[in-house]
């Protein structure tokens, strides 16, 4: 009987009013977090242009030799992509996507203060900050109400 006592107890304390909501935590602890801050926005290494570049220099220095990437054609294999969603609904079905390696700071800008979340400056209050991530060519088949930019 005391053990039933205990544990209603137990239940009626676990229920109170004032107990914080996964929201109300995911807001503190973004309030009380670093933001991340960002530099100078850099080339793309990876850009078709600078592995064209990449690969004419390695011709260029291998110039009696006879090179296994002769025959080499470079083309997009991937795209850096920006999705805006407008919505929590939306950066949720984006999140469900386990396809997708979604970060929530863009990847080519330099990094001065690693922090622990960011927020876009230019995004509305109301609206999730944008994810970035890169998708294959071939795997770009989004829903037309998505809102992204490639590059």
């Amino acid at each position: 009987m005391i053990a039933l006592g205990l544990f209603l107890a137990t239940v009626v304390q676990s229920c109170s009013d004032n107990e914080s909501t996964p929201n109300d935590i995911a807001i503190s602890k973004v309030e009380k977090g670093v933001i991340t801050q960002l530099g100078k926005k850099l080339e793309n290494p990876y850009s078709v242009k600078n592995m064209k570049k990449a690969l004419e220099n390695l011709r260029k220095s291998k110039l009696g030799a006879k090179m296994a990437a002769d025959d080499l054609e470079i083309i997009t294999t991937h795209l850096y992509v920006q999705f805006s969603p407008k919505t929590e609904q939306e950066l949720d079905n984006l999140t469900i996507d386990s396809s997708l390696v979604l970060y929530d700071y863009p990847l080519d800008y330099e990094i001065q203060v690693t922090g622990d979340y960011y927020r876009d400056p230019l995004t509305p209050a109301d609206q999730p900050t944008p994810q970035y991530c890169a998708v294959k060519v071939d795997d770009l088949l989004l829903d037309n109400s998505a809102v992204f930019n490639a590059s």
